[in-house]
């Protein structure tokens, strides 16, 4: 009996250890996701552009989608 219960005992601990884990990935996440605008491939096409302009030689600026 006292076998059977250290076993729940056990599969209780690393569930909640699970939860608690995810709840912390699953936060993390969000905040990630709730942070802000992101530098995005427009962005980079308008800053190749710019700096295409600035140099000598400029390598061609290409978006790729």
């Amino acid at each position: 009996m006292k076998t059977i219960l250290l076993l729940f005992s056990l599969l209780f601990g690393m569930f909640a250890f699970q939860i608690i884990h995810y709840l912390d990935f699953v936060n993390q996440v969000s905040q990630f996701a709730n942070k802000g605008p992101r530098f995005t491939a427009q962005d980079g096409q308008a800053l190749c552009e710019r700096v295409a302009k600035l140099e000598q030689n400029p390598q061609p600026c290409e978006l790729v989608k």
